[in-house]
Formats: structure tokens, sequence, C-alpha cells
């Protein structure tokens, strides 16, 4: 039997903390933190906390419609990908 590692996408809005929050779980600073406005995550990036678990940073969302359109078009890509693995949860930031 193939062991699949455990998937963790992490969606939301641009500035909550994604990538700050992915670098705080896998205790690494790999994952680009934006300084201000300007979203710093534009593709959809993977980072291992071990063999076992995978997390996927995700660009920003509200930064317009286009933006959008094209973001949701690459986190759905790959929510088809890996659901066909049964390996895939979706975990979501906002603001408080």
């Amino acid at each position: 039997m193939e062991f699949l590692p455990f998937n963790i996408m992490v969606v939301g809005a641009t500035g909550v903390g994604k990538s700050a929050t992915i670098n705080a779980v896998v205790n690494d600073n790999s994952a680009v933190v934006g300084d201000g406005p300007a979203p710093a995550t534009v593709d959809i990036n993977c980072y291992d906390l071990d063999d076992r678990m995978r997390f996927w940073d995700t660009p920003g969302l509200g930064d317009g419609i286009a933006e959008d359109r094209r973001h949701k078009k690459k986190i759905y890509g790959l929510l088809r990908r890996k659901r066909k693995k049964r390996s895939v949860t979706l975990h979501t930031c906002s603001r408080a």
C-alpha cells in the first residue's frame, strides 16, 4: 500500500498570515512573508513538515476580481489533483 502524505492547503485573504502560519508550524522561514500591502505569495508553494505532512501556501485572495479568478483556478486544480489521492484538507485564514 502506497503511503500518501497528509496535505493541508492554507487559503485566505492577502496579508492574513498564511505564510507566517506555515513558517511557524514547520519551524522554518522558507515561506516568503509579506511586509506591507503587496502580496508576497504569487504561486502555490509546497512546504513539508516531514514525510507525513505537507503544507500548501496559496496566493492571497481579495486583490481584485481578475487576480482572484486566476488564483482560484490554481487552487481548484490542486484540490482536484490531491482529492484523487484522497489526501487533502482545506484551512482558511481570515483577518481578526
